[in-house]
């Protein structure tokens, strides 16, 4: 589950992204786009008795979400909190042009 909201000054991404710890998860960006990719594996750490069934599994994510607009790569935030990834970017600034005379 994910959404994409356009605010006035920033674009705010959230990303469900349950049983992620944050050093499994990477955000890069880029002036148009955002790319979140997460990756966790399930390991065994008892060190007794065998394991007779496990349902835990590899988890991969990988989206890439297309922007409206235009955002400063350098100024990019993002924080996760209770398997929620919020990533914040906000708009690059336009000045408008001039005419010189």
């Amino acid at each position: 589950a994910s959404e994409l909201v356009d605010e006035e000054q920033e674009l705010r991404a959230r990303i469900a992204l349950p049983g992620f710890d944050a050093k499994d998860i990477q955000v890069s960006a880029m002036p148009d786009a955002l790319i979140i990719q997460a990756d966790a594996a399930h390991t065994h750490e008892e060190k007794k008795g065998n394991v007779c069934f496990c349902e835990f599994s590899q988890k991969k994510v990988f989206r890439r979400f297309d922007l409206p607009a235009s955002i400063d790569v350098d100024k990019v935030k993002a924080s996760l909190d209770k398997g929620i990834l919020v990533v914040t970017a906000p708009k690059t600034v336009t000045k408008p042009m001039t005419v010189g005379a």
